[in-house]
């Protein structure tokens, strides 16, 4: 499995994504992020666990307006699949 953190200024803008294979240096960097920018206005930074099979669960979410929410893993993408028609797409 693979960790992703993304940080997003804006909605739709710009962000700042980064990957690593230690679960807890996922988590490092997701406070780090957090504490250096959580408190932008519309800053949101999420740390999220892929799967061996490609598909990509939220584990944690910052955004200044409701702080941190840690739920069950939500799914954000499901690969596609070989001769399918159907696209990846984010649910958020």
């Amino acid at each position: 499995m693979t960790y992703h953190v993304r940080m997003q200024f804006t909605p739709d803008g710009p962000a700042v994504e980064g990957t690593w294979a230690n679960p807890d240096t996922a988590l490092d960097r997701y406070r780090e992020w957090v504490g250096s920018h959580g408190s932008l206005s519309e800053v949101k930074i999420v740390l999220a666990e892929e799967t061996d099979d490609g598909r990509l669960y939220t584990l944690r979410t910052w955004t200044k307006e409701h702080g941190e929410e840690a739920t069950a893993p939500r799914l954000l993408r499901i690969p596609d699949s070989p001769g399918s028609d159907r696209t990846s797409s984010a649910v958020e």
